[in-house]
């Protein structure tokens, strides 16, 4: 209970909180690129008679998460910019967001290696 008190009287200078969702957005529009084109990469690279096409297309869903998640987090810090309210519950909500997405990648990662 001390903790939400004493979260809830934080306060910060506006710019500092623009500054901080400028940079939430950049990073998750970073990531938007950075998955696609992994995707296409590894679409390039699976191309082989050997591997079943259900494989990519399920490579495409993980891929189109990921930038929908990312995605959902540009969209609430453009909510915040254009608002300015709400500061702290959308920028924890974007943290926990990226955290699940990246675990949900880790996962990912280690499924496929373990398979190998």
């Amino acid at each position: 209970m001390l903790f939400l008190t004493t979260f809830s009287k934080l306060t910060m200078k506006p710019e500092i909180k623009k500054i901080v969702s400028i940079v939430l957005t950049g990073l998750c529009a970073l990531r938007i690129i950075l998955h696609v084109l992994d995707y296409f990469l590894q679409k390039k690279n699976l191309d082989n008679p050997l591997i079943p096409g259900s494989l990519i297309v399920k490579l495409g869903y993980i891929c189109a998460f990921m930038c929908a998640m990312y995605g959902f987090v540009i969209l609430l810090n453009a909510i915040y910019l254009w608002q300015r309210r709400f500061f702290n519950a959308i920028v924890i909500a974007s943290l926990v967001i990226i955290l699940a997405i990246n675990i949900f990648r880790l996962q990912i990662d280690n499924y496929i290696l373990s398979i190998n």
